[in-house]
């Protein structure tokens, strides 16, 4: 076709009679080689196969069923949304739905896609071959991002904790915060100073976990310490009446005082007693100040260390001896 198209942009000669008939002639020669590319195409698109369908018939229909499915795997993905998350109280932990949601997304589009290469007559098996040997090449070179995957679907179906627990970790990796998300690869904590940590599945697999928000009642155990003079009953009587007091505190298990420890210089009563998760803190950073103006109202002292220093004039051979 270049044969018939560059003489005319080569001759910088006024048109003659003779280049004239030489551009109708690659005219028709450009138009000639169109109607057969146009034609050969034609003929490939309408040559039937042995099921008497032609490529422009497959071509029409695999685009067809890709329009539709791509449609029917969107409702089919908000329907899973609805249903996993339509009851809150029991309602599957958000993290465990946007995984499932994404491998069933990834799931039906790959048989999409394998149903539009066959009604395309594609040959599958060496691109099945391909992707094989493709797989083993990723896998061994990303052999910590498979454990840590393989992890993340471990904690996802053990259901260790969910998001929005308050849980501690304790292992090679130790943090302490409220779960935000539980990926396949990682999870994410958000901690009481406003630090977002991101803790490897594999890590956190290997790892103690204290989840503090699994039960809805936690008990707070705290240690006071009075001075040896005091009344023992006196005391557990204002503890008790402290405790009795507070409507946040549960009265079922009932709150308990017990003398635990003659320590050195006072004597320590263990406060336990049982309150819900949402009021853990505040009961807890409240009780003591509480107990401070308790013990100021009623007389009773606290310890503290004291250190006597006594001054004697001549030897050391003066100085009182202890009976």
């Amino acid at each position: 076709m270049l044969n018939f198209i560059l003489p005319l942009f080569l001759s910088s000669e006024e048109p003659s009679s003779s280049s004239t008939q030489g551009g109708t002639n690659a005219w028709e020669g450009f138009l000639s080689w169109l109607k057969e590319s146009g034609k050969k195409i034609g003929d490939w698109f309408l040559t039937s196969d042995t099921n008497g369908r032609n490529r422009m018939t497959r071509l029409i229909l695999a685009l067809c069923i890709l329009i539709v499915c791509h449609y029917l795997i969107k409702i089919i993905r908000r329907r899973i949304k609805a249903i996993s998350g339509a009851n809150r109280k029991r309602g599957v932990d958000v993290s465990v739905r946007s995984f499932t949601i994404a491998i069933v997304n990834v799931g039906l589009n790959l048989v999409l896609a394998f149903v539009v290469l066959r009604i395309l007559k594609v040959d599958v098996s060496s691109l099945a071959q391909i992707l094989s040997a493709g797989t083993v090449a990723i896998g061994l070179s990303l052999q910590n991002i498979i454990s840590a995957c393989a992890s993340g679907v471990i904690l996802l179906k053990s259901k260790y904790f969910r998001t929005g627990d308050y849980i501690l970790v304790q292992g090679d990796s130790s943090a302490e915060g409220t779960v935000t998300s539980v990926g396949v690869r990682a999870t994410t904590l958000d901690t009481v100073n406003g630090q977002h940590v991101v803790i490897p599945n594999d890590q956190l697999r290997k790892s103690i976990i204290t989840n503090y928000s699994r039960n809805p009642v936690r008990r707070r155990v705290v240690d006071i310490g009075v001075d040896y003079d005091t009344d023992t009953e006196k005391c557990k009587s204002i503890l008790l009446d402290l405790l009795y007091k507070d409507n946040r505190v549960l009265k079922d298990p009932k709150p308990m005082v017990y003398l635990t420890d003659l320590a050195e210089y006072y004597l320590n009563f263990s406060v336990r007693a049982y309150v819900e998760n949402k009021d853990y803190w505040d009961v807890y950073l409240e009780f003591r100040e509480k107990v401070l103006l308790a013990f100021r109202e009623q007389n009773v002292d606290i310890p503290f260390r004291r250190f006597v220093l006594e001054n004697y004039n001549g030897h050391s051979a003066d100085r009182p001896k202890d009976n």
